[in-house]
């Protein structure tokens, strides 16, 4: 693990978790499957963190969860070696004088966890944001309850996803080296979907039902610290990124979102995006993000990453040192441009403290905009 970069706006983070027990039964086909219990952690900016120690970074919990995809990162070495600091404090002071837009995050499937990409969230949270970055137990590496409770994926999970396995695998491997224009790439990515991705869709909504009952929760017990009047921002990584364009098409809550990454599983037929919306992707995958930039009222934005690769849009940048894995961009980098490029974007269409869309090229992205096609 490197150093973790600091946040870099004007307030001090704190963090506190929450859990939404029994929220509803548990659709996964698992063999006691039981209700499903939702973990949330919320990242504010604090009044206060005198005399406070910072967070950890990563659990024993997901060091554990990690550990059974290969990657080994020792909880006792990094800890004991004073790496395991996150850039926030838990419990800290919470402002009474005024209240913060929200967005709400989500995870990828499989390697990844409700923290990982916590300083992202963590940077927004510096410049004026409430952000809550909902888990969704069992299909990430690792999931906590408040209660100890621990999840880890079951490995026929990720196998599921998109099946039959073997020849969905395959049309995957075609699918990253498919030419023609936006719209043909779309269709393409459409067809995908609905020939293999039966579950990936299910699973969607099911993660939106879990984003809407943390809304819920917030609405009831944080209206304390966030001002609803903004509406609510979206953002995702991967099967997350989905999942915030699906909440966008689906929830009149939402009023804009970014998909890092994220091939659109969710059921799109027949819809119009209504909210500006913005596609972050690398080289790999710029293709299969197409239907996020046709088929909407509103402008859409892709910002397309160099010298990345699909896991690296995440804190694992930080302590995976394999390229074939992240990409060849540096850490820094990429952390620098992807918190830029959300702040920008949530300032214009959340906050609405920025009049325009500024965000330019340079030597790490390309910015491009889509007008309204409809």
């Amino acid at each position: 693990m490197s150093g973790f970069p600091k946040p870099t706006g004007e307030y001090n983070v704190g963090t506190f978790t929450f859990t939404i027990y029994n929220d509803r039964p548990e659709t996964l086909p698992l063999k006691d499957p039981g209700m499903r219990s939702i973990p949330v952690r919320v990242y504010y900016p604090a009044s206060s963190v005198e005399g406070l120690s910072k967070t950890e970074a990563l659990s024993r919990t997901v060091c554990k969860g990690l550990g059974k995809f290969m990657i080994p990162v020792s909880y006792e070495k990094i800890t004991n070696d004073g790496q395991n600091v996150s850039e926030c404090y838990t419990e800290a002071a919470r402002f009474t004088d005024r209240r913060f837009p929200l967005i709400i995050y989500s995870h990828g499937y499989g390697l990844a966890y409700r923290e990982s990409n916590s300083l992202l969230l963590i940077d927004l949270a510096s410049h004026g944001y409430v952000v809550m970055s909902v888990g969704h137990p069992y299909e990430g590496c690792a999931s906590e309850l408040d209660d100890g409770t621990e999840y880890f994926l079951p490995k026929k999970l990720t196998n599921m996803i998109f099946s039959p396995y073997i020849p969905a695998s395959i049309a995957t491997i075609k699918l990253c080296k498919m030419k023609g224009s936006i719209v043909e790439q779309s269709e393409q990515c459409e067809s995908f979907v609905r020939n293999y991705g039966k579950f990936a869709m299910d699973r969607v909504a099911e993660w939106e039902k879990d984003t809407l009952s943390a809304l819920s929760y917030a609405k009831e017990n944080l209206s304390d610290m966030i001002d609803f009047s903004y509406g609510v921002g979206s953002t995702g990584h991967s099967f997350g990124g989905a999942t915030s364009y699906a909440l966008c098409h689906d929830s009149s809550e939402f009023v804009c979102g970014i998909d890092i990454d994220g091939i659109l599983c969710c059921d799109n037929e027949g819809k119009v995006m209504k909210k500006p919306f913005m596609m972050i992707s690398c080289d790999d995958n710029k293709g299969v993000v197409s239907r996020g930039l046709i088929k909407h009222t509103e402008r859409a934005y892709q910002v397309l990453f160099k010298d990345m690769k699909h896991v690296g849009f995440s804190d694992m940048k930080f302590f995976i040192t394999s390229r074939f894995m992240t990409g060849a961009l540096s850490a820094e980098l990429m952390h620098e441009n992807l918190c830029r490029a959300h702040l920008i974007f949530f300032d214009t269409y959340l906050k609405k403290s920025r009049q325009t869309f500024d965000l330019e090229d340079n030597d790490t992205v390309k910015v491009s905009t889509f007008e309204p096609d409809i």
